[in-house]
């Protein structure tokens, strides 16, 4: 943990994740071993960066849309805009490259702290836009998480529509602390 200016590799993934179909729930595509859970209090503070990249394979069967988004503990902290998918897109790489900085940290036992997330997915033909800005707007802080607690950091996926064709599949992940 440290704020030298090293870039620390929390987590990274050694075997694919399991592939995320078959449902329309917040589902982590982050394999099991590469979730990393933070150590209670000093983890957090103002300025800590986080970088996540996934790379992977998205299927399509219908148009609906897939949400990802990052994890801390069970608040998602970053989480995309809906993402229109293209129907009928079979094995799409996709590269998923976000930013995150943290902007606030409270103090007290009612302590929060909040990220502001930016990055890009390039999923080729399987989303209307090939690359797309994450969050197409203006970046915002995200949902407000506990700073004190040990959480699990991770990657999520949401469907709009549940579908075996609706597929989402980590081939590469690595998350890195910047600071």
């Amino acid at each position: 943990m440290s704020s030298l200016g090293f870039v620390d590799v929390l987590a990274r993934a050694e075997t694919d994740g399991t592939a995320v179909n078959t449902t329309a729930a917040r589902t982590s595509i982050t394999p099991a071993h590469a979730r990393y859970t933070t150590p209670t209090n000093g983890f957090w503070y103002v300025g800590k960066a986080l970088r996540v990249k996934a790379m992977g394979r998205v299927s399509t069967f219908t148009s609906g849309t897939l949400i990802l988004s990052f994890g801390v503990g069970a608040v998602d902290a970053f989480a995309s805009q809906a993402l229109t998918m293209v129907a009928s897109q079979t094995n799409q790489t996709f590269n998923l490259d976000l930013l995150m900085r943290v902007t606030a940290v409270g103090a007290g036992g009612s302590a929060t702290a909040n990220l502001l997330g930016i990055g890009a997915l390039n999923a080729g033909a399987a989303i209307t836009a090939a690359t797309t800005m994450l969050p197409a707007t203006a970046p915002a802080v995200g949902t407000s998480f506990d700073p004190g607690a040990a959480s699990v950091l991770d990657l999520f996926a949401t469907w709009s529509v549940s579908s075996a064709s609706n597929s989402i599949q980590i081939h590469n992940y690595v998350l890195e602390a910047l600071n």
